[in-house]
């Protein structure tokens, strides 16, 4: 049973992104679903990512910093999933910033529909402008619905950047690639 108190991990992958993280994080902690874990895995980063993330962990107790050697974007995700514990889970991009009710509207869409996936659209900025990200579509989606098409890569542009996932959905299914922390 979906309730407004389940905890929603948000797993964020760190690295080379020191102009970009403070928005990130801060858009993350803004968020109207307060209810979360924040998981920063530094993924080698040589700039300031890390003293970033840390400053932030101090000021946030819903922050957790993971560190390790560069080992790429999977590893980092998967590292993150392996010690998140809410029920939900949302990948963010430390280049990357969210809306202030992305995740409580993605929330209430899979409580209000029972579903195992919420997606959203992108917007992508530039220094001249913005759009739309093409490709990408909107919804709730069945257990059978992700594998057909978020894990395939069918029916639209995959990306985990805009979407709440069930947590059963992601142990299922990992990143490709090697994980942070084995038998973790």
């Amino acid at each position: 049973m979906m309730n407004g108190n389940e905890l929603i991990s948000v797993i964020v992958p760190v690295y080379q992104t020191e102009e970009y993280l403070d928005e990130c994080i801060r858009s993350i902690a803004g968020q109207t679903y307060a209810n979360l874990e924040i998981i920063l895995v530094n993924d080698g980063s040589t700039d300031n990512c890390s003293r970033i993330c840390e400053s932030w962990a101090m000021q946030d107790s819903r922050i957790k910093v993971i560190s390790q050697q560069n080992k790429g974007l999977s590893a980092a995700r998967n590292g993150g999933f392996s010690v998140s514990t809410g029920r939900f889970i949302s990948f963010v991009d430390s280049d990357d910033w969210l809306d202030s009710h992305f995740l409580g509207t993605l929330f209430a869409n899979l409580k209000e529909k029972k579903a195992d996936l919420a997606a959203s659209g992108v917007i992508r900025f530039y220094q001249n402008g913005k759009e739309s990200y093409p490709g990408l579509q909107k919804g709730v989606y069945s257990s059978q619905e992700v594998l057909e098409t978020v894990i395939s890569g069918t029916g639209f542009t995959v990306m985990v950047c805009n979407k709440l996932f069930k947590h059963e959905i992601l142990a299922a299914h990992p990143f490709p690639g090697p994980s942070l922390y084995n038998g973790v």
